[in-house]
Order: structure tokens, then sequence, then C-alpha cells
């Protein structure tokens, strides 16, 4: 997300520029939420020392509580961090509020929802109503594609989408229905994650393509495909710029696969990018909001 929010500076009217949001869901045991926090602390104006320390009694809990929505009013930057379970929401806002006795928490807002009524409820309840608000996404959760209508619209423009899945196929369902529904989003990289979270960073090739020429099946040619920029080419080739000399189980696992879902003609290409070898994690997507909506070309017969 390329987070560097510029620090508060004493005087500065709270209301100038806009507001640093981020939606993250789901919230899981809140790991990402603490990170996501610590990252855009800096852009919050300091919270009253007084308001940082934990109050005994009733009435002093209540004052506090009513000076802490004061200070969130004037607010920067905020995560929106929802999960639909209520247990793993509560978990996670103990352990961001455990963390270095609570100095991140306040810049959190959990939420026990769902993301696309939750998105539906912040935009009915705004003054500018169904403008985007949010400058960034992070979609952890099951059947991510069914929220990225709602995200997509909630989202400004040049923000960014990134959704992890277990699976490279989940990713493709994702960048599918982009297609399918012209969602403004561009996917602008996939990387395989290695084990149990680790960096590795291998990048895949996933792009929808459309088959320039249909080859019968007996023809002895594979299809030519185009791109969204207009690159041809046969999917079965190799890169010729990777430098490997592959072994025939490496071309295998390196060639091209065309998935065909019976998705208006579009075909997805999905290969890892050669020269990494990365065992188990996950996959990261991507996306970025453009501002118009990108005619799609049409390919002649």
């Amino acid at each position: 997300m390329d987070l560097h929010p510029e620090p508060a500076r004493w005087g500065e009217d709270e209301n100038a520029g806009e507001r640093l949001e981020i939606l993250e869901a789901g919230t899981g045991h809140g790991t990402l939420t603490l990170y996501l926090s610590r990252a855009i602390h800096a852009a919050n104006p300091p919270m009253p020392r007084h308001l940082q320390a934990v109050k005994t009694e009733s009435s002093e809990e209540e004052a506090d509580d009513t000076a802490i929505d004061a200070w969130k009013s004037t607010r920067r930057a905020i995560i929106h961090s929802v999960e639909i379970s209520a247990k793993h929401s509560v978990h996670a806002e103990g352990v961001v509020k455990g963390f270095r006795h609570g100095i991140y928490t306040h810049n959190v807002d959990f939420h026990v929802d769902s993301v696309t009524p939750f998105i539906d409820s912040q935009q009915s309840s705004r003054k500018n109503g169904d403008q985007p608000f949010l400058s960034h996404a992070f979609l952890d959760l099951p059947g991510t594609e069914t929220h990225l209508a709602a995200v997509a619209s909630a989202l400004r423009t040049d923000g960014s989408l990134i959704v992890f899945c277990p699976s490279i196929t989940q990713i493709m369902a994702c960048l599918a229905t982009v297609k399918e529904d012209s969602l403004p989003l561009e996917l602008e990289k996939v990387l395989e994650l290695g084990v149990n979270g680790g960096t590795a960073g291998r990048e895949w090739d996933l792009r929808a393509v459309k088959p320039r020429v249909r080859q019968q099946p007996d023809a002895g040619v594979e299809p030519s495909v185009l791109g969204e920029g207009g690159e041809s080419g046969v999917e079965s080739d190799m890169r010729e710029d990777s430098g490997v000399d592959s072994s025939p189980s490496e071309k295998t696992e390196q060639s091209a696969k065309i998935a065909d879902d019976d998705d208006g003609g579009w075909k997805m290409i999905c290969r890892p990018k050669v020269g990494e070898l990365v065992v188990g994690g996950g996959f990261l997507g991507v996306f970025r909001k453009h501002h118009l909506l990108r005619k799609q070309d049409e390919v002649g017969i």
C-alpha cells in the first residue's frame, strides 16, 4: 500500500486534506490490524496523556469515553477492521490493546459485519453519500470476488486493493469478476508467498485474454491470444527472455494454463514466472482502481 502518512502538526486544521481510510476484512487474530495501525499512527494528532491510561472508576471511564470520541473526530487516518465473527473481532481488539499499553488501539475502528453491508452503511451515513471514501483495502476472507463491486465503489481513484487467497484459482475468480462486471480495477501483480507467510514473493503471470483466432482441435496449431495491452502470441511458448533452459517437468509447470469457465470469451493465462521455487503459503493479488472504465478491445475473427 506504500503507506507513508505525514505526521500531524500542532495547530493544523484537522479537516485539511483527505482522510486516509483503510478497510481490512476479515480481522482474524489482529496481526495485520496492528501492523496497519502502526503504519498510519504518525498521521493522527497526539492523544492527551490522561486519556491513554485505563481508569477504574465508572464515572472516569464515561468521561474518558467522551473525550476519546472527541479525539477520534480529529483523526486523519483510520483503519476500518471488519470481521463477521464477533468472537474473532473481540480477540483481535484485545491483541491490539495489549501491545505497548494500547498505544495503537484508537487508530482502529472494529466492526462486526460483512464487507458489502458495511460499505453500504458507511456510504448511506456519510454526508457525501456514495462518494468513494477508502484510500486502500485489504481482503482476506472467503468469497472475495462477491465483495469486489462494493469495494470498488468505495475505493478512491488510484487506491489499491490487495486480496489474499490460499489458492491461485481464487485470484483468477477475482480477475474474472472484474472483467465480467467491468469493474474499474486493474490487476497489477500476483505474488506467491512462501511457507508460513514468508515473503518469498515469486511473481505470477495472470492475465485475462480473448482468443484472436479459434483453431479447430485437429488443426495442430495453438490459438493465438490477445491480451489487454494488445500483445499477442502463442500461449504455449516459453518466455524467450527468461534465460532458463527448462527441463521437461519444469516446462510442464511453467507452460500456459488457460481456464475455460464459460466466462463470455475471456480466458485466463496463469503461470509462475520462472527462476524461483516456492512451497506452501498463499497468493496476493494487487489491484488498483483507475479513473475510467477501459473499453475492452473487440477482437475480430
